[in-house]
């Protein structure tokens, strides 16, 4: 059955399946049967839009993803069935293109394009790379919070579609995606319908005729004409009964859906529609066997949106999310933990003094439940422990005492805004409070990013928790203007700064594509919304990501991008740091020359803000010195790191991270320069800090240790660079996995220490050790694996193997 409007790069009859989804109680997306096919195949053209694959198939047609030329990037697009592209089907896509277009909103996927011809209709909307809600809990198994975290998310997207007078009328597990940075988006809105069209026809009165006893299991899907839309599993009573879809129907199937998540089973027994119905009617819940696990107000709450009668359920959606997120019994993550400080904001201005001291302020301990607890403290210890071994002891316990010394700054700091709010205004108590806050949910997102983490991104656990803010300036507060924000922000603006705290905490745990998912999201909301410090920020981030993973001309971009999103903000110290940034970036590649023009850019802001930025300014003699260094004018290059190291001793003291990174920075010039004892002292003394501050197995100190290995080497102490460099690997290896350059780097170390001592057979293992294993993940050129080739065919001429070292 030819679609015309199908434009196909081949003469060759192709064709797609389109399955009818027979929906299975425990399996949904796997229980599908081919029905019918349709023309299309990858390269035909769809309209402007090319299609490339497909993702899936449904009785209303196939999803694929498809290149679209004017934006520049790949779109899902809907193509509705041809036997159901005529006067029942047409309407119903365009309803959902029309419920969608409507929306605008982080948790509801947006739409692009609509169109309709006499032979097909498709939609084009936003491809989102993820699993339904579903699949996220079957296959990652996360926990309760998660789970809980995540629907609330979704909960937010049903709120916004209900606000823009919508009901979804099908929502469950399956109509909710969830992408590879943790945002959840609510899907398939082709059963929207307008609530305030509630005389449009939905079915009859009562049960028809097809939903008997005899029917077969829940999992049938049961989209018949005049009867029933939606899948029953997840409705209510009254849509059973054929009664018009409200939104109080969407929050029941809400409710089910998240209820099966936590308990791991759907609320009411019932194998057929007569007995399922039986349950809702006498609200017969299942009994549970994980209840104990489940805060009490989250089942509270569930159970009123479960309730048979429609009056008795929660007023909205978004009433039920508010209760969903409500502190102390949990505390959630990204997009929620955002919503809850506006609601800290406007309860401190709503309530006053009073109610704060009164409630808030009795435990501040109980402030931090879910977040920094013994239950969490139980699950990352778990975390660092299965993920790291025995070894995860060494990350664990400065890690523990990191947290604690927090949680005691954090409630102290609490305590004290409570105690002074009599003798401060409601607006600077709010804005105090809003900093806690702040810093509290900050701390949450490093955590989640932990209790995700593999070991690789274990071992930097601790780097992630070295930046976080420090609670005890929020009580130091003078001005609420010193916050940086009035005395409500608006919520897009505490998103987007969520969502650069979990960028960054993705970056510094080394989990780089994470990173530039969340950062390059980041980045497209706050262009859409015209927040220009955020889009800045996030510039500014994703610049850092692109050039740690190798990418200098996209860094580039992104930082001039950002430096004048700033400039146009008028943010002068942020703009400052771009250009340091981008001084280093362009110096260490190209030299002095290179930077000249950043450098103008930075000290006027410099001279503006002499006292206030210490770091900017070590920052740019750290800029300066790589720069040197890259010209090989290795004592200027000594003399900025030496300035920069002082500057920031003077301003953070002498035990801080930013110092020991330099102290390592410094060390590398000293060892090129050839100012062997200087160097050892340097580089051992960088060694110890970042051991103290990052523990022994992070990738800052396997490099620390390949530094002292090259320096023995170079000073001829063998057996001490060849401690070193067995150090190296072990560490690296854990940290970078087996092939990487520093591994790479610690097996040309390890061969020449065998060739210096005379061990050609051991030098030409440890070489081809090294090609070994740098041969299963760089590329064949790279410069490290190039060094270990030259090497061993070095090697095989002096052990006289010919052959071998002409290969």
């Amino acid at each position: 059955m030819a679609m015309n409007c199908l434009s196909s790069r081949s003469s060759l009859s192709r064709s797609i399946g389109v399955q009818t989804l027979q929906i299975a109680s425990d399996a949904p997306e796997e229980s599908a049967q081919l029905e019918e096919r349709s023309s299309a195949a990858p390269g035909d053209k769809l309209g402007r839009y090319e299609l490339r694959r497909l993702l899936g198939e449904g009785g209303m047609g196939a999803v694929w993803a498809a290149w679209d030329p004017n934006l520049g990037r790949e779109v899902a697009i809907k193509l509705l069935a041809t036997h159901i592209n005529g006067p029942a089907g047409r309407p119903r896509l365009l309803r959902e293109a029309q419920a969608l277009a409507k929306l605008s909103h982080p948790n509801v996927t947006t739409v692009h394009d609509v169109e309709f011809s006499s032979s097909c209709a498709f939609i084009a909307m936003e491809l989102i790379q993820g699993l339904t809600l579903r699949q996220w809990v079957r296959k990652r198994r996360p926990s309760t919070a998660a789970i809980i975290a995540a629907y609330i998310q979704a909960g937010r997207g049903l709120a916004a579609a209900h606000a823009a007078g919508l009901i979804h009328r099908d929502f469950k597990p399956d109509n909710a995606m969830i992408d590879d940075a943790g945002v959840v988006r609510v899907t398939d809105l082709g059963l929207a319908a307008l609530v305030r069209d509630a005389s449009e026809s939905e079915g009859t009165a009562k049960l028809s005729e097809a939903f008997d006893h005899s029917l077969e299991m829940l999992g049938t899907p049961l989209t018949l004409a005049g009867t029933l839309l939606g899948t029953p599993a997840y409705m209510s009573l009254q849509r059973l009964n054929g009664r018009p879809a409200t939104p109080a129907c969407d929050q029941f199937g809400y409710c089910v859906s998240l209820w099966e998540a936590i308990y791991g089973q759907r609320p009411f027994g019932g194998d057929q529609l007569t007995a399922l119905a039986s349950a809702l009617a006498r609200n017969e819940l299942r009994p549970t066997e994980r209840s104990a696990k489940v805060p009490l107000h989250i089942r509270r709450a569930l159970e009123r949106g479960l309730d048979p009668n429609p009056d008795r359920r929660w007023p909205s959606m978004a009433a039920l999310v508010d209760e969903l997120e409500r502190r102390p019994k949990l505390r959630t993550n990204r997009v929620l933990a955002a919503g809850f400080a506006v609601a800290v904001s406007l309860g401190l201005a709503a309530f006053g003094q009073r109610e704060l001291e009164a409630s808030a302020c009795a435990d501040p301990f109980a402030e931090l439940e879910g977040v920094w607890d013994p239950s969490r403290r139980d699950e990352l210890r778990a975390t660092l422990r299965s993920e790291l071994g025995a070894r995860g002891t060494e990350v664990w316990e400065p890690f523990e005492a990191t947290l604690d010394g927090w949680r005691e700054s954090w409630a102290t700091s609490r305590s004290t805004v409570c105690r002074e709010q009599r003798h401060t205004s409601a607006a600077l108590t709010s804005a105090r409070m809003r900093c806690l806050e702040r810093s509290r949910s900050e701390l949450e997102t490093y955590l989640d990013v932990v209790a995700d983490s593999d070991a690789r991104a274990a071992t930097r656990a601790l780097e992630v928790i070295a930046e976080l803010s420090d609670p005890r300036q929020c009580p130091m507060l003078e001005t609420r203007e010193s916050f940086g924000v009035g005395s409500v922000e608006s919520h897009m603006a505490m998103v987007l700064d969520i969502e650069h705290t979990r960028a960054n905490a993705y970056l510094r745990a080394g989990r780089y594509r994470e990173a530039r998912i969340v950062a390059s999201d980041l980045v497209a909301k706050a262009e859409g919304d015209s927040h220009r410090s955020a889009l800045g920020r996030g510039l500014f981030l994703l610049a850092r990501i692109e050039h740690l993973t190798g990418n200098r001309d996209a860094a580039v971009d992104a930082l001039e991008r950002a430096y004048a999103e700033f400039l146009t903000a008028d943010l002068d110290l942020e703009a400052g740091r771009v250009a340091a940034y981008a001084m280093l970036v362009t110096g260490d590649a190209e030299g002095q020359a290179a930077i000249a023009g950043w450098d103008r850019f930075l000290r006027p802001v410099l001279e503006r803000n002499e006292d206030q930025a210490p770091e900017l300014a070590a920052n740019r003699l750290t800029a300066l010195a790589a720069a040197a260094q890259a010209d090989g004018d290795l004592e200027t290059a000594i003399a900025s790191y030496e300035q920069a190291e002082r500057k920031l001793e003077a301003a953070f003291g002498s035990d801080d991270l930013r110092v020991a990174t330099m102290l390592d920075d410094l060390g590398g010039a000293l060892i090129q320069a050839g100012r062997f004892d200087e160097a050892e002292q340097v580089v051992r003394r960088s060694l110890d800090l970042l051991r103290a501050k990052l523990g022994r197995l992070h990738p800052k100190v396997a490099q620390a240790h390949l530094d002292l290995g090259n320096l023995n080497y170079m000073r001829g102490n063998y057996e001490r660079a060849r401690v070193s460099y067995r150090e190296v690997i072990e560490l690296a290896g854990l940290a970078f996995g087996p092939g990487s350059p520093t591994v790479m780097s610690a097996y040309t170390g390890l061969g020449a220490v065998h060739d210096a001592l005379g061990d050609f057979e051991g030098a030409a293992l440890n070489f081809a050790l090294g090609i070994e294993q740098g041969e299963s993940t760089l590329a064949a050129d790279t410069l490290p694996l190039v060094h270990l080739r030259n090497n061993l065919g070095a090697t095989q001429i002096r052990l006289g193997e010919y052959a071998e070292a002409r290969e």
